[in-house]
């Protein structure tokens, strides 16, 4: 991998987290799967266009990039080299043969001057140690033009999905909270004003920031929902250290919340995110 500046986010997305989220890719893809189509609307992906994905985890919005942008070409970018492996037998699994994938840091990356027409990140670009540096060198590929596109979560007090999760686990263990509004992480972008001032210095215009509430499949049904929660690595780390029976309380804990959720559609958290939209502007 080339440069690296934001190496907390880096060792986390290379590591363990990354590795959870490539052998869950459909269950991560089925869970926002409301924001995918969104943000694939909003895109409005050209046949010719040249596309960039900021952040792409497992793939899934950089491959239907490039099956829109059929003329085109769609580069992913992204930290884990995990969920880049994925990414790249998805891709050859489903024949998208104009898309590729590399492991890099947006923040430092060496683009090629205005090289691309659209860039897109479906909750990949809350993790910058620095957003405006980062942003800058985003405008910087971007053509005359050229748009940006992206998904972003709302604050965890609007979000069931962290928020009832968290709290069924505290029921029974101590929980460290979530990084503060702002901090790289989950809530990087959370805070619509900020989010507005960082790409308005990056050199954005046209900032449009629109919000979205939409529920959030989370499992067929509680009990596998709740097997999914026990097997994610901040939850394997905080019951890591307790016995046997401490670790049966907190799933079913999670068991009873996640049952207050089951529907037909499966088991259904509410979730909040931000639909963010801009220009590189002239300047």
């Amino acid at each position: 991998m080339a440069a690296i500046a934001n190496t907390e986010m880096a060792a986390m997305w290379d590591g363990e987290i990354g590795a959870h989220w490539a052998a869950h890719w459909q269950h991560y893809d089925l869970g926002l799967a409301g924001y995918h189509s969104r943000l694939l609307d909003a895109a409005a992906f050209d046949p010719q266009d040249s596309v960039l994905d900021v952040g792409c985890g497992n793939g899934q919005l950089t491959r239907d990039a490039a099956r829109a942008a059929c003329e085109g070409t769609a580069l992913g970018l992204d930290l884990s080299s995990p969920m880049l492996s994925r990414a790249r037998e998805r891709a050859a699994v489903e024949g998208v043969r104009n898309v590729r994938f590399e492991q890099s840091d947006v923040q430092v990356h060496r683009f090629v001057p205005e090289s691309f027409d659209v860039v897109v990140s479906r909750m990949g670009a809350m993790f910058f140690a620095d957003a405006v540096t980062a942003f800058r060198n985003v405008r910087s590929a971007l053509r005359s033009g050229g748009r940006l596109g992206m998904t972003a979560w709302q604050p965890e007090q609007c979000n069931e999905w962290q928020r009832e999760v968290r709290a069924a686990i505290r029921a029974v263990l101590d929980v460290p909270d979530l990084p503060p509004v702002g901090a790289p992480g989950a809530s990087g972008l959370a805070d619509p004003d900020r989010t507005r001032t960082i790409l308005r210095e990056a050199g954005f215009d046209r900032v449009e920031i629109e919000a979205l509430e939409i529920p959030m499949w989370s499992g067929s049904d509680p009990t596998e929902a709740a097997a999914y929660q026990m097997n994610r690595p901040m939850v394997r780390q905080l019951t890591s250290a307790v016995g046997s029976e401490r670790r049966a309380q907190v799933h079913d804990a999670l068991l009873r919340m996640l049952t207050a959720y089951d529907t037909r559609d499966g088991v259904m958290l509410g979730s909040a995110g931000w639909l963010i939209r801009a220009r590189r502007s002239q300047r």
